[in-house]
């Protein structure tokens, strides 16, 4: 899939300027977010296909999934955001 650099173009909405402006307040750019956002649930997809490989293809519902690995790293705080 990485034969150089892809753009995806994403249609910008009010709903989506907020969801990203959540995942921008600790610092990052659009892209980042963006990825992780796909990240995220292209993990969700796997965990499923996972499980409905290990039943037989029987359909599942995933009300969770381990994604703790998969969050953006935040950067270093000099402590201001916290008055300190």
């Amino acid at each position: 899939m990485s034969e150089g650099q892809r753009s995806v173009s994403v249609r910008r909405t009010p709903d989506f300027d907020e969801d990203l402006a959540v995942l921008l307040k600790d610092g990052g750019t659009a892209s980042d977010a963006v990825r992780h956002a796909v990240r995220l649930i292209a993990q969700a997809h796997r965990v499923v296909a996972q499980i409905e490989a290990q039943r037989d293809g029987k359909p599942v519902q995933v009300l969770s999934i381990g994604a703790r690995t998969l969050y953006m790293r935040r950067k270093p705080s000099d402590g201001s955001d916290q008055r300190v």
